[in-house]
């Protein structure tokens, strides 16, 4: 994929564009093991599975697993039921298929892992209820907003992979969460990388 195109592609949040972008780059260039991940990839992020509804952004959830563990992964009991959901997490985020890619896999699971974490931050940025505090009586502003999402990045791709002994396992989802916070919020950067 062109460089450029790449960029936009993983820029891009929208699931339909970012299929159209992906799309108009194998008409443009050809099909080759590049795309043929991507695409693969695309399929396995984005499309229906057994059992599940159509629509489920599976990167999303494997992310929404992280920030509902952060309630219960300091207990004995929350540690082991942690350990299966992680387990979880990294099936919807294709970890071990795409480990077993090579050098490609590597990076396009970094390039995956960025978008998703983009995704989130627009979500919070967008949702209403996140925007509260005081029971959803009160909006906050966007410097508390911007620190709130910096905690919760933090503790999902920072703190419950400590908590659970898999922070080289898990570093690159740590090194695409911060970078993707970085982007969206340069001048911020000292709350996830402090």
């Amino acid at each position: 994929m062109e460089q450029a195109a790449e960029k936009l592609y993983y820029q891009e949040i929208d699931r339909r564009k970012r299929k159209a972008l992906l799309d108009g780059a194998i008409v443009e260039e050809g099909m080759n093991p590049e795309y043929e991940l991507r695409l693969a990839l695309w399929e396995r992020r984005y499309g229906q599975r057994e059992k599940d509804p159509e629509g489920v952004d599976y990167y999303i959830r494997g992310w929404m697993t992280l920030m509902y563990l952060k309630q219960t992964v300091t207990s004995m009991f929350g540690k082991r039921s942690a350990l299966r959901d992680i387990q979880k997490a990294k099936k919807d985020w294709n970890l071990d298929f795409l480990r077993e890619q090579g050098e490609l896999g590597e990076r396009v699971l970094y390039q995956e892992l960025y978008n998703m974490v983009k995704l989130y931050i627009h979500l919070c940025n967008n949702d209403k209820s996140y925007r509260t505090q005081l029971f959803g009586l009160m909006q906050i502003d966007q410097k508390k907003l911007i620190e709130k999402i910096a905690y919760d990045v933090d503790e999902c791709t920072r703190k419950i992979p400590q908590i659970l002994g898999m922070e080289e396992e898990l570093r690159v989802l740590q090194r695409a969460a911060a970078d993707a916070f970085c982007d969206e919020f340069p001048a911020e950067e000292h709350l996830i990388r402090g």
